[in-house]
């Protein structure tokens, strides 16, 4: 049996309209915190409005007693670069990966993100952003703590793609495969947070073990740590000369100060250097097809109603 917990979850009254006539210009400042596999976000926002953010590189340590402290440092941050300080901002929101219990803010042990287990990360905000004052008294301030494929959607439910809509499901595709199903104007969080995991649903049942230890997860087969792994292997069974070959001339293009984007100077290089990955992806697609195929064949699917 599944909970659907309101979608108000966020520290604004009123959240659940998503039909355009709120006044933005009366909502409070926020924080917003985007906790990745493969990236820190902290953003400072009045309703939709993006004031500041920042984002810098979770790196390889993520283990919580490092990875916290660089957050804290991300808000103070974005706070500085929004010239506001932490007294005029009502609450902060942190979007992470799941699995994890919204109601008490205790993540457990997402699949991307190694060394978190049982983390109380309300608690450790709380006690970092809420400090007892000299009488004693906490002045508190609003901690919220969600699945980041969650309030991605409830993002989307009420200043983007989702607006006007009653139902709506969201799917992120990046490190992992997250997913966020809205119905009726509410968050499905399921009896203990980790519905909506679409990321996790058995795709392949021949198919390889998830970080989260179920075999052939949509996240397995089709993430951005997939798509590296596939190369990986294409690469050491030699069947990747030539996306090795352009991994390097990319390499070296960022090398010489020219960010990750791809040289555009000569189209026919551009145009190959994007046949050389879709040809190398084409052959080991083409069996997981089938698969996918006969799966939807025997599976509902979801549709976005107005």
């Amino acid at each position: 049996m599944s909970e659907e917990t309101p979608a108000v979850g966020a520290p604004l009254a009123g959240a659940l309209t998503n039909n355009g006539t709120q006044n933005l210009a009366a909502r409070p400042v926020v924080i917003g915190v985007d906790l990745g596999g493969t990236q820190i976000r902290a953003a400072v926002l009045r309703g939709a409005e993006l004031i500041s953010r920042v984002a810098q590189l979770t790196g390889e340590d993520t283990a919580p007693e490092h990875l916290i402290p660089r957050i804290f440092t991300a808000i103070q941050q974005a706070l500085d670069e929004a010239r506001t300080t932490l007294e005029q901002v009502a609450g902060i929101g942190i979007a992470t990966p799941g699995p994890l219990d919204h109601r008490t803010g205790i993540v457990y042990a997402p699949p991307n993100m190694p060394g978190w287990d049982r983390v109380p990360l309300r608690d450790i905000f709380e006690q970092y952003f809420s400090p007892a004052s000299e009488g004693g008294d906490a002045a508190q301030l609003r901690i919220f703590v969600e699945n980041d494929a969650h309030a991605a959607g409830l993002g989307e439910y009420l200043f983007g793609a989702g607006r006007a809509c009653s139902h709506m499901v969201y799917l992120t595709i990046s490190t992992g495969i997250g997913g966020g199903v809205i119905v009726d104007g509410k968050i499905v969080e399921g009896t203990n947070g980790t519905a909506g995991e679409l990321g996790h649903m058995t795709i392949d049942w021949h198919g390889g073990r998830c970080r989260c230890g179920n075999y052939g997860c949509l996240e397995y087969l089709a993430s951005g740590t997939a798509i590296a792994r596939y190369a990986n292997e294409a690469i050491a069974a030699g069947q990747g000369v030539e996306l090795l070959e352009f991994a390097r001339a990319l390499q070296q293009h960022v090398q010489e100060g020219n960010g990750l984007e791809l040289p555009t100077h000569e189209a026919t290089g551009a145009h190959r250097q994007r046949r050389l990955v879709y040809h190398w992806h084409e052959r080991s697609l083409q069996t997981r097809r089938k698969q996918l195929a006969l799966a939807s064949s025997t599976s509902s699917t979801f549709s976005i109603h107005k």
